[in-house]
């Protein structure tokens, strides 16, 4: 891959985190996406521009928000990875399925029997509001 400084995703601006997080179109359609299922930031919540941005976002939004945004711009990051080294970016459909999938696991693994966690089988949620 050529390294232009310009964000592999789009190409149309210098790549920085904030970019990659939130406001790229590809990062736009995730965020949009998540809210039809989750509690998020709006996107005028997360237009914050400091040095410390996203420490201001997730400082000032309500607790029950917390691991969703954290997820979600995760998720976000590893669709920038993915292009990053190569590998296809993937679907808005499929990183909404994926998030819900993972985040409803990470709220049973209490509940699961170790050997289904191990096995990595858990009952998936539909995505549908």
């Amino acid at each position: 891959m050529r390294v232009t400084g310009f964000y592999n995703i789009c190409g149309r601006v210098k790549e920085d985190t904030a970019h990659a997080l939130f406001s790229c179109l590809h990062a736009r359609q995730l965020w949009s996406s998540m809210r039809e299922v989750w509690l998020l930031p709006s996107d005028s919540d997360m237009q914050i521009h400091s040095s410390n941005w996203f420490s201001k976002i997730i400082n000032n939004i309500p607790a029950q928000m917390l691991e969703n945004t954290l997820l979600a711009a995760w998720r976000a990051w590893y669709a920038r990875n993915e292009i990053t080294h190569g590998k296809p970016l993937p679907s808005i459909e499929s990183s909404r399925h994926f998030l819900c999938s993972y985040l409803n696991t990470l709220k049973n693994v209490g509940e699961l029997p170790v050997e289904t966690i191990l096995k990595g089988k858990s009952v998936a949620l539909s995505t549908s509001p």
